[in-house]
Formats: structure tokens, C-alpha cells, sequence
């Protein structure tokens, strides 16, 4: 007689080696672990997925000249990388090394040569894709301060510094894990692993404050210059602000045991390479609305910022002198900004994504004109 509280549902089944050693396994533990695989197996199916229609549509809507550019390179790179790991993710969830006995008994003594060639596969295409996600972060630093040569010089140099640390250790935790495989041995690291997540979500959280920072100073200018309508710079600094926060969460909750789940860390290098490509179309989409210039200041318009706190300054030196008449080369000074002004408007019609042509430097444009 079975007692009355027994729970099918916890029950226990035996399995047996094939010397006859017998291994028992809670039914509660094989449910776990059948919800644990399905999981994963939707994660990657949904990173997949979406790749797919993202590298489709960046090959669809850019255009030709623009498809040899380093950043739509990298880009398109970072998307099949994806793609090809979450494929070979998803051929280990259905290959010998999750077979229900093989995984439960830890026999692996009838596994074949490309079950092992698909766990290392999927380990080096996970490294591969750090590494463009990192060199297409430090290519973005370089065109933001492209502006100023020296701080182009030590920007550059300390991203590298970066992108290298991070990248070694995650070289490392590869060069581990598959000698784990190798072994069939259980990858367990105190500090090395750790470290490369730690490592990563920090470097995406630098090189994006980096570019924040930088390119909300350009919102901010092109605001000054009459510039205020949407376009690439306001994109990419959406696209930051969220490859800053999102990324780096998934990366911080990674090491916290209480929220962490099977595949969550390949969210952190998915979200970023999906961002990047989604930055550049929207960027590029941006620039087809060319009414971002201010209209020219009149006698009868009421335009605020530079040209109406000149004009105030103008009238009050001397009440004869028409605003129109204090010129350079037949322009006055708020025609040659405006003119400026659409002179950089038109570089950042150039712009693909982050790889913004020129920076907006109100700055520049206020000491050269001695306003």
C-alpha cells in the first residue's frame, strides 16, 4: 500500500549503467530540467529569429556604396555570428550531450566526434562575436571624437585597452571551456568566468558613456544651431542610452544566483549586435526628412536662441544700424551659422548608424565667428 501523502508527481525512476549499477532520478528533477532545455531552446530560436530579419533588412534598405564600410561589415558580421551560435546551441539541446541518459548518467562513452566538434564550434563562434561587438565599439569612438585628433588619440587608446582586457579573458573562459568539453568534465571557474562577464558588461557600459556623453553634447549644439528636429544623432543616442542599461543588466543579474536562468548570458552579446544594425537603419531612415534647419531670422518672426539674443545686442549699440547690414562677405553672422549649419546638416545626411561624418562644434563656430 502506497501512503496516503505519496505525490506521483515526485516519484523516483532507476536507471541502470551498463555494468547494472543503478542510478535513481526524481521525476521532480526531470521536469526541472525538460523546462530548463525548452527555455534555452526559445531563447535561441528567438535570437535566430530575429537576426534573420534584421541582417535581411540591413542588406535590403542600405545601400550599395554603403555596404563596404567598415561599420555595415562588422554589423552584418555580428548578426551571422549570432545566428551561427544559437544554431549550433540549439544542435547541442538536440544532440548526443542531451540525450536523457547520457546526461543524467554522465556516460558519455558513446558520443560521437561531432557532438564534441559542435559544443567547441559553438564556444569559438561565441568569441568571435565578442570580439566584433568590441572592435565595432571602439570603431564608434573613433568616429565620434573624430572632431578632435588628440582626444581621438586618447579615446581610441583607452577603448583598446578596454576591449583588450575584456576580449583575453573572454579568450581564456573559451580556451577552458573547451578543454573541458574535451575532457567531458563539468566547467566550473571561481573567478576567470566571473571576471569576463564582469569585464563585459563593463566595456559595453563604458564605450557607451563614452558616446552618450559625447553625442548628447552634439543634441545639445545642434539645438543651439536651430537643428531640432530628429536625426542620426538623436537615434544613436536612444540606441546608447539602451546598449548602456539593458546589456549590462542582463550581465550584473548574470552573477546573481536568485534571478539567473540557463542562456541569459547570451542576451547581453545578442541585444548589443542586434542594436547596433537597428540603430543604423533607423539612422539612415532619419535623414530622409531634410526640414531640420530653423527658417532664417526675420523682421517679423520670433526666433529664440542666438539669433534674436544678437539681434537685441545689436538694436541696442546702435538703433541705426540695421542687424541685416553687420556682415562678412555679404552674409551676416547668423546666416553664415545657419549656413554652417546646413553644411554640417548635409555631412550627417551621410551618416550611416554611429559612423557619424562630423560632430557640430557650437563652440568652433562662436570663436570663428567672434560672437
Amino acid at each position: 500500500m502506497l501512503p496516503p501523502d505519496f505525490n506521483p508527481h515526485t516519484q523516483s525512476i532507476t536507471l541502470l549503467y551498463p555494468d547494472g549499477s543503478p542510478i535513481t532520478i526524481s521525476l521532480a528533477e526531470i521536469d526541472s530540467w525538460t523546462q530548463s532545455s525548452i527555455r534555452v531552446i526559445s531563447i535561441f530560436s528567438t535570437q535566430v529569429g530575429a537576426c534573420a530579419v534584421v541582417l535581411f533588412l540591413l542588406f535590403a534598405l542600405t545601400k550599395p556604396e554603403k555596404r563596404k564600410t567598415p561599420i555595415f561589415i562588422f554589423n552584418a558580421f555580428s548578426l551571422s555570428l549570432v545566428i551561427i551560435r544559437s544554431v549550433l546551441q540549439i544542435c547541442y539541446f538536440t544532440g548526443g550531450w542531451y540525450g536523457f541518459f547520457t546526461f543524467w548518467a554522465y556516460y558519455f562513452d558513446d558520443l560521437k566526434r561531432k557532438d564534441y566538434a559542435i559544443s567547441i564550434a559553438a564556444t569559438v563562434m561565441a568569441l568571435l562575436l565578442h570580439i566584433c561587438i568590441m572592435v565595432s565599439l571602439v570603431l564608434q569612438v573613433r568616429v565620434v571624437y573624430a572632431s578632435n585628433p588628440r582626444l581621438n588619440k586618447i579615446m581610441t587608446m583607452l577603448a583598446m585597452v578596454v576591449s583588450l582586457a575584456s576580449v583575453g579573458f573572454f579568450f581564456a573562459v573559451t580556451v577552458q571551456v573547451s578543454v573541458t568539453i574535451m575532457k567531458t568534465e563539468s566547467y566550473v571557474s571561481k573567478w576567470v568566468y566571473p571576471t569576463s562577464r564582469g569585464l563585459l558588461a563593463g566595456a559595453i557600459s563604458f564605450f557607451s558613456c563614452v558616446f552618450v556623453v559625447k553625442l548628447g553634447m552634439a543634441i545639445h549644439q545642434r539645438k543651439i544651431l536651430g537643428l531640432e528636429k530628429w536625426g542620426p544623432l538623436q537615434v544613436i543616442f536612444v540606441v546608447g542610452c539602451q546598449t548602456l542599461v539593458v546589456p549590462a543588466i542582463f550581465s550584473i543579474l548574470e552573477n546573481v544566483n536568485s534571478v539567473s536562468f540557463d542562456g541569459m548570458s547570451s542576451l547581453t552579446t545578442f541585444l548589443v549586435a542586434i542594436s547596433l544594425p537597428i540603430s543604423s537603419l533607423w539612422a539612415s531612415a532619419s535623414v530622409t526628412d531634410k526640414s531640420t534647419i530653423s527658417p532664417p531670422y526675420n523682421s517679423g518672426s520670433q526666433n529664440s536662441g542666438t539669433s534674436s539674443r544678437l539681434m537685441k545686442s545689436r538694436n541696442t549699440c546702435n538703433n541705426k544700424v540695421r542687424f541685416g547690414s553687420v556682415s562678412t562677405g555679404g552674409q551676416t553672422l547668423v546666416e553664415k551659422k545657419i549656413s554652417r549649419a546646413n553644411h554640417y546638416e548635409g555631412d550627417e545626411e551621410k551618416a550611416e548608424g554611429i559612423n557619424v561624418e562630423r560632430v557640430v562644434d557650437v563652440d568652433l563656430l562662436v570663436r570663428e565667428e567672434g560672437v
